[in-house]
């Protein structure tokens, strides 16, 4: 038909050539390019990726680097970037982020990902890159780097704090005392990992309660003696209605973040037909919270 045009017209040439790079390099060929998007052989299938998610890749600060375009095209065509994709850690290390992963991801690709147990039953890995899709460093990387993960995973921690910082820190409206973490880029929950630099235990020598009922958004509330229960009630409802909200969730519950230690606040939901509540026991570790607030003698 008259006025149709392969969806390469709308790239330059050193655009095309690019994602042909980046195609290679991931051995899934060069791209049949459709009118709206282009087709890359994935073994036995095609795989189809939109103009709109290829211009958004090379969008990502990629320096014309076709080892960069790679790394970023991967989940698109659903892949896991080779050996040769990863072997020069220098090239790679500013996109290195700490991704907070729930361990129903523990599948395709994802699988091979090298991962630490963290708090609440989630898992603590590095991303190559802050996208939440972003390809996940594998065992066989570390082995090819001679890296220890702890020390890889300080290098994601430092570049994340850089585009991370409390200016992402918003007040909630209609919950005094909780705060909400969000970023248009990076995985908001990972704050999580940061959460001294964001909170300083120098202001707040009790420490700040917080969750992660999604990737995007880390909820808070600093704990401040005397200020009362209400901010608590909050995050502990929000976090559990915002988990129940989503399909892919994190956690439903809450954390201290006390004297450099994370404790878990055990909450019970107690449901019925007309309304949902969250039940806490004071007790143990949430005792002791509650009489530094003030709510109990």
């Amino acid at each position: 038909m008259f006025g149709l045009k392969s969806a390469s017209a709308l790239f330059t040439d050193h655009e095309r050539t690019l994602i042909e790079q980046a195609a290679s390099l991931l051995g899934v060929g060069s791209p049949k390019w459709r009118r709206d998007h282009a087709e890359f052989a994935r073994h036995s299938e095609y795989v189809s990726v939109s103009v709109a998610v290829l211009r958004r890749l090379l969008n990502a600060r990629l320096g014309g680097d076709p080892v960069l375009a790679a790394i970023a095209l991967a989940p698109a065509v659903g892949v896991a970037p080779s050996a040769e994709v990863l072997a020069d850690l220098p090239r790679l290390r500013h996109l290195l982020r700490p991704r907070l992963i729930h361990p129903r991801e523990l599948q395709g690709p994802r699988r091979m990902m090298c991962r630490r147990e963290t708090f609440g039953g989630l898992l603590q890995a590095i991303a190559l890159g802050p996208r939440l899709d972003a390809p996940l460093v594998t065992t066989a990387a570390l082995d090819q780097w001679h890296a220890e993960f702890e020390d890889v995973f300080a290098d994601a921690r430092r570049n994340y704090a850089k585009e991370v910082t409390n200016r992402n820190i918003l007040e909630v409206q209609g919950a005094p005392g909780l705060l909400a973490l969000l970023h248009d880029r990076e995985q908001a929950a990972a704050a999580a990992f940061i959460i001294d630099e964001l909170f300083p235990p120098s202001l707040l020598p009790h420490g700040v309660v917080f969750a992660t009922p999604g990737a995007e958004v880390l909820l808070a509330f600093p704990v401040i003696e005397n200020a009362g229960p209400d901010g608590l009630a909050a995050i502990v409802q929000a976090s559990y209605s915002m988990s129940r909200e989503r399909e892919d969730p994190l956690s439903e519950r809450a954390f201290w973040k006390r004297d450099g230690s994370i404790i878990d606040l055990p909450m019970t939901a107690v449901e019925d037909r007309t309304s949902r509540r969250i039940h806490i026991e004071a007790r143990g570790p949430l005792e002791d919270l509650l009489r530094i607030l003030g709510a109990i003698e």
